[in-house]
Formats: structure tokens, C-alpha cells, sequence
């Protein structure tokens, strides 16, 4: 009887986990104007100064298909973790000048949806982000369950990164304007 249980058990978790996905929402504000944060963000070679981790480091990007930010278009990251390099394959989805960034990203572990949205407010620029994505197999999923928090982390400090990058910037700008 204990074993039936056991096993009506391990099937309803195994159940669970082939039905979860990971889905996060970030919101931040930054202190500059609109299309300034947004060219910032946009600018790739900008992007080894905030895209990343203490675990994984954004190395280059690469153009695959396409053009740039057009839907459609395709480019290679390439990550350092560990002296290992990890590619990911990021397809753009939306783009919208000033407004919205959204792509599909995947690896050989996981596929995600990605949307950048910008809005202007009367200090400078609220940038929001949702993700939502799925290991690629039982055990990826199970990770994503398991390492959630851990990512949402990282996924913060990585935005705080690019918020001081755009603010930094700005006042440099803003510095020079003035004299």
C-alpha cells in the first residue's frame, strides 16, 4: 500500500514539474531620459558592462541572420562561465524604437520569452521586464524550479548594472552640455 502511495507520489511530481515554467517581473527606474536609456541599452558594445552575472560573463555577439533589431533576425551570445563558453541564440520578436525590445533566447537547457518595455514618467525612465521560459527537458525544469530565487537575484543585479551604467553616462553627458 506504502508503495502505491509512493509511486501515485513520484508521477504527480514528476507531473508538476513537466508542467512548470519560470516567469519573472523586474521594474526599474532610471534617472535619465527615455531614448538615452534606451539607446544605452540597445548599444551592443555596451553590453559586456551590465549583461551578465558573477557566475556567467557576456563575452561577444555575433549576427546570425538579419538585421539589427529587425523581427526575425537572429544573433549568437557567447557567455564565460568557469573558463566554459555557453551560446545562446537570441531571435527578435518586437522591437519598437523607445518603447519595446523583445526576443526569444535559448541554449541547449532552456528557451525563454523576454520583453523589454520602456515608459518615460517625470524623473527619467521606467524600464519593465518579464520573462518566461521552460527548461528543455525534465531535469532542466526542475533546476529552473530549484535555482527561481537564485536567478531573480541575479537577474536584479544585472539590471541595477545597466541602470548605473545609463545614469552614469547621462550625468557625464549632461556635465559636458553644461559647460
Amino acid at each position: 500500500m506504502i508503495w502505491a502511495f509512493v509511486l501515485i507520489f513520484l508521477i504527480f511530481l514528476v507531473w508538476l514539474v513537466s508542467m512548470s515554467t519560470y516567469q519573472s517581473d523586474l521594474r526599474i527606474h532610471v534617472n535619465a531620459p527615455l531614448p538615452y536609456s534606451f539607446t544605452i541599452t540597445m548599444d551592443e558594445s555596451m553590453m559586456g558592462e551590465w549583461l551578465g552575472s558573477d557566475q556567467m560573463q557576456f563575452k561577444s555577439i555575433e549576427n546570425i541572420q538579419g538585421g539589427p533589431k529587425e523581427i526575425g533576425s537572429q544573433w549568437k551570445l557567447v557567455y564565460e562561465t568557469k573558463g566554459r563558453e555557453i551560446e545562446m541564440i537570441e531571435t527578435v520578436t518586437d522591437y519598437v524604437e523607445n518603447k519595446r525590445f523583445a526576443f526569444d533566447i535559448e541554449d541547449t537547457f532552456a528557451r525563454f520569452q523576454i520583453t523589454m518595455d520602456f515608459h518615460a514618467d517625470d524623473n527619467g525612465t521606467v524600464m519593465t521586464e518579464h520573462t518566461k521560459g521552460a527548461g528543455k527537458s525534465l531535469a532542466a525544469r526542475a533546476m529552473l524550479l530549484f535555482f527561481a530565487k537564485s536567478a531573480e537575484k541575479t537577474k536584479r543585479k544585472m539590471y541595477e548594472k545597466l541602470k548605473n551604467l545609463i545614469e552614469a553616462r547621462y550625468n557625464r553627458h549632461a556635465a559636458e552640455q553644461e559647460e
